[in-house]
């Protein structure tokens, strides 16, 4: 298990791909606080993990909210002692819609905003290790403001390189039949992006790349953007 001992925040980890990284995360040994703006939802959950094993406990979390954001790190640090692992989970179930107006405005908040504070906020617990791993998963898709967080995770990943602590990016692509891509140092440094799911695990490759980046195995990375076909899961965060 490459990830016992560590703790893991993961937000938007009450459903679709959150709730199967979540899984991942534990089944590697990791000690969960799976954040949700769903209470209930995350603590289904946290509930699940326990059940198989695992440490996990569950947290309704507003991540646009500072204070809501720096309860769900107290949280994991009064009852885990640290952070090691956080995941912002940037997908919802708008793919195949535009967005205008209100709902752009939301989304970007949510999202874009969402992922500073969340960052802001583990970074100094962190930085008392000298090392964190610091996971975004998006969906890619040009249209979408979310593409932003590409960007980001590049600039916080400079800022925060002397820290020890690293940034990257898992992004979804909408369509199943484009191919995974990586790029210098990541395609040498595992094998290729796995470029369709299995019927039966649809996320299995967006959480292998997770895990990938979230072990010590991807430690020479930062700033890196792994692509994986997630096919069309339009519902995926009700599922």
């Amino acid at each position: 298990m490459k990830l016992r001992g560590r703790t893991a925040i993961v937000t938007g980890g009450g459903s679709g791909v959150g709730r199967d990284i979540c899984s991942g995360l534990a089944g590697e040994g990791a000690r969960l606080l799976v954040g949700d703006a769903n209470p209930v939802a995350a603590e289904a959950v946290a509930a699940r993990l326990r059940a198989m094993g695992a440490e996990a406990v569950a947290l309704g979390v507003d991540v646009t909210d500072p204070t809501s954001v720096d309860c769900l790190v107290r949280r994991s640090v009064n009852r885990f002692g640290r952070v090691d692992i956080l995941v912002n989970v940037l997908c919802s179930d708008h793919q195949g819609r535009s967005f205008d107006g209100e709902e752009r405005r939301r989304s970007l908040a949510s999202h874009l905003t969402g992922t500073l504070l969340c960052c802001a906020a583990v970074v100094p617990r962190m930085r008392e290790c000298h090392a964190g791993s610091i996971v975004n998963v998006w969906l890619d898709r040009p249209i979408d403001p979310r593409a932003g967080a590409s960007v980001w995770t590049r600039r916080l990943a400079g800022a925060f390189a002397d820290d020890g602590i690293r940034i990257n990016s898992v992004a979804l692509e909408p369509d199943e039949s484009s191919p995974g891509t990586r790029s210098g140092l990541v395609a040498s440094a595992r094998r290729p992006v796995r470029s369709a799911p299995r019927r039966d695990d649809p996320w299995g490759g967006v959480v292998a790349e997770l895990l990938f980046l979230a072990s010590d195995a991807s430690r020479p990375l930062t700033a890196e953007t792994l692509r994986v076909a997630a096919g069309d899961r339009r519902s995926h965060l009700a599922a």
